[in-house]
């Protein structure tokens, strides 16, 4: 009996040692991670009111003189009439500047040249506007609405003479969005001289320009 047992003892031995040689020759196919794809890079958007820009400004505006004339030396309490000069023309030209929106706000710099026709009396012309300002206000959808502070330099020439002095300009305006680069819009603005050139005057300047701009 016992002889039995272990015969069948052996036979199992060995049954499971062929069993563990076959599945120690069998190679296992290696698991494969499905690859997970990176997400797209973000891009940042840039405002469609941020940015340089070129354009051009073509309107009309308004100079007013005022000096005074001083009286006759000769007569007792002469004292001296107030002169006050004022004409209207056309006037136009380019302006290039920079643009940044903030989220719901832009503000930037921007420098212009306006060559202009308005005549006063005696041949005297006023020619040339250049201005360098700063402009800032609410941006909407595709509307900007803003205020502008600068500084402006006048010439005036006439009689074989050329004049011109600095002063501070002021105004109002609005754009509107055509598409991502191009924009129209309007801009009036007051420019106030004192004693202009050293000649004692008085100008003030009035201006009402249609605008048009290219944003790069």
């Amino acid at each position: 009996m016992m002889k039995r047992f272990a015969a069948v003892g052996m036979a199992a031995a060995l049954a499971l040692g062929v069993a563990g040689s076959a599945m120690a020759g069998t190679k296992m196919a290696p698991v494969v991670e499905p690859e997970v794809a990176p997400p797209p890079p973000v891009m940042a958007v840039r405002s469609p009111w941020t940015g340089p820009y070129v354009g051009a400004q073509l309107g009309w505006g308004e100079a007013r003189l005022r000096f005074r004339v001083p009286g006759d030396d000769t007569v007792a309490d002469a004292g001296s009439d107030t002169v006050r000069i004022k004409r209207s023309g056309w006037l136009g030209g380019i302006h290039l500047g920079y643009l940044h929106d903030f989220g719901g706000f832009a503000a930037g710099v921007e420098g212009s040249y306006d060559a202009a026709r308005i005549r006063f009396p005696g041949g005297v012309r006023l020619r040339e506007v250049a201005a360098l300002k700063l402009r800032g206000g609410p941006t909407f959808d595709n509307a900007f609405v803003y205020a502008v502070v600068g500084g402006s330099n006048i010439r005036i020439r006439g009689g074989g003479e050329s004049l011109s002095d600095s002063g501070w300009l002021a105004g109002l305006g609005a754009e509107v969005m055509l598409d991502e680069n191009w924009r129209i819009g309007a801009e009036a603005a007051q420019h106030r001289i004192k004693n202009f050139d050293g000649t004692g005057a008085r100008l003030r300047l009035n201006t009402i320009q249609a605008r048009v701009s290219y944003r790069f």
